[in-house]
């Protein structure tokens, strides 16, 4: 089996299944040539399809005042929300956070992702918003946030309680995903430069962050335009 017949066989489909049905056959030839079955992997050659997508729904701030009312300042659904907000980290990053990651006015970790191929300390400064939510109990002894067992989350498993309080707030198509993609949207809309935007994310490139600022700039150059020609003053 050839690159090109894998291809064709990718070529059937559209889309996400074109591309899993080329991942599938990528782990079938490699586990077929460790085990000596084969002798190349035909489809780590045979490139994946582009898919149009904005991925998940990003919050807005209406969105974050509903989840507040729903959750008030005190529950483990508040805090969650303001440990996305206020320091703009992944899910794998705010279920590892705790008391010993504060230093005075700092919160200091290490990011999750690429810890172990190239690890990325963050230093970032606890926000006021982010101490009013602390400084109420109760929170975890070791980590922030715990699970009724007193025991840190797993990641997927956060995710899944997360998202079950979101469905609580009436937020039924949103997630912890797309929080973090709100705090770039905030920033850029804020006029934060696209390298502030990749400090509070936590970015490894600066094409990531420059995402936000174009989308910012490109509402705001609309905006002028529109009223520039047509005026939004009402008489």
């Amino acid at each position: 089996m050839e690159t090109r017949h894998v291809t064709k066989l990718r070529d059937e489909l559209d889309g996400h299944p074109a591309n899993k049905r080329v991942k599938c056959l990528r782990y079938m030839f490699a586990w077929a040539v460790d085990a000596g079955h084969a002798t190349r992997n035909p489809a780590k050659e045979c490139a994946l399809v582009r898919v149009a997508s904005e991925g998940y729904a990003t919050w807005t701030t209406s969105d974050v005042q509903v989840f507040e009312d729903r959750h008030e300042i005190g529950s483990k659904a508040r805090l969650a929300l303001a440990m996305f907000l206020y320091t703009g980290a992944r899910k794998s990053d705010v279920v590892q956070l705790g008391p010993v990651n504060i230093r005075g006015d700092r919160l200091v970790f290490v990011q999750h992702k690429g810890r172990e191929v190239k690890p990325k300390r963050r230093d970032i400064p606890l926000v006021a918003p982010l101490k009013a939510v602390l400084e109420v109990p109760p929170l975890g002894a070791t980590t922030f946030l715990e699970t009724e067992y007193g025991k840190p989350f797993s990641i997927n498993g956060f995710g899944s309680w997360f998202r079950k309080r979101c469905d609580e707030a009436g937020l039924t198509d949103l997630s912890a995903h797309g929080l973090r993609k709100a705090v770039g949207v905030m920033a850029a809309e804020r006029g934060c430069t696209a390298h502030q935007i990749m400090e509070i994310l936590g970015h490894d490139t600066l094409e990531e962050a420059e995402r936000y600022t174009r989308t910012a700039n490109a509402r705001t150059l609309g905006d002028a335009g529109f009223e520039r020609l047509f005026g939004t003053e009402q008489e």
